[in-house]
């Protein structure tokens, strides 16, 4: 991602060019909000429930403006299946949901975060999707795994093993290969 001025005024262009309530994104990327839920329309439509003050605020834009996601390489095919692995809040899921609806796709959505997982289901239904959400890893094993909840809430860490002493900073998870 750019920074500087010139990384400021492409993460605004992306937003302009994707959502309808430009307002919303400014109070949020100010800091003005904080601990609330913001809710993101997106000028194809779709409403985004997100956390103020967290990095939803810069995904949301950036999965919109078909800056990471090229339109091009979506499945032109009838009944396409996609699988979002790490779906955060849903933004990605409901985007292509969106954008291949002609097509009738088949989208399963996994996060293992109880929180993202919770916006994702929250999204999904305020959107009245067909997403089927699953609240699991995607790792090497299956069974049971620890994810590290001190890191960023868009990317994490799954430990199958994590030492007892610093155990309240894991949420467990469900894990499957």
């Amino acid at each position: 991602m750019p920074t500087g001025i010139i990384g400021f005024l492409k993460r605004l262009w992306w937003t302009l060019k994707s959502l309808d309530n430009i307002g919303v994104f400014l109070i949020d990327y100010t800091g003005k909000v904080k601990n609330q839920d913001l809710i993101y329309r997106t000028r194809n439509g779709l409403k985004i429930v997100a956390r103020a003050g967290t990095a939803d605020k810069s995904e949301i834009p950036i999965i919109f403006s078909n800056k990471e996601y090229p339109k091009k390489y979506f499945p032109q095919k009838d009944n396409p299946t996609i699988i979002d692995i790490g779906a955060h809040i849903g933004c990605f899921s409901l985007y292509i949901g969106e954008e291949l609806k002609k097509n009738n796709p088949r989208i399963y959505s996994i996060e293992p975060s109880d929180d993202n997982f919770d916006y994702l289901k929250k999204n999904s239904q305020l959107n009245k999707t067909s997403l089927k959400c699953f609240n699991m890893a995607i790792t090497d094993k299956n069974g049971e795994g620890f994810l590290d909840r001190e890191q960023s809430s868009d990317s994490f860490t799954v430990r199958h093993e994590v030492d007892k002493r610093i155990i309240k900073r894991y949420q467990k998870c469900q894990t499957m290969t």
